[in-house]
């Protein structure tokens, strides 16, 4: 989902059995974690695990990159009024 023009929100949810109480995604060297962590990262997105009750739900927020203006495209310049003479 969309949630802003420069920002998107992925949704993943399960039903299973949920995150174990202790869950911590900053601690731990799991394949798994350090994926997510690393992905996360290298998108410059954040991501969060929560209990959806049941199972888990998890959120990656990742911001859009800006296009850039092609070359070929005019550029619109503010008109300078023309110079008073005396």
């Amino acid at each position: 989902q969309r949630l802003s023009p420069s920002q998107v929100q992925l949704e993943v949810r399960d039903d299973g059995c949920g995150l174990p109480t202790d869950f911590d995604l900053h601690s731990g060297g799991s394949l798994g974690k350090r994926l997510i962590r690393s992905l996360a990262k290298q998108l410059d997105g954040q991501v969060q695990f929560s209990h959806a009750n049941p199972g888990t739900r998890v959120l990656l927020t990742l911001p859009l990159p800006i296009p850039a203006i092609p070359a070929s495209t005019p550029v619109a310049h503010p008109t300078t009024p023309p110079e008073a003479t005396p």
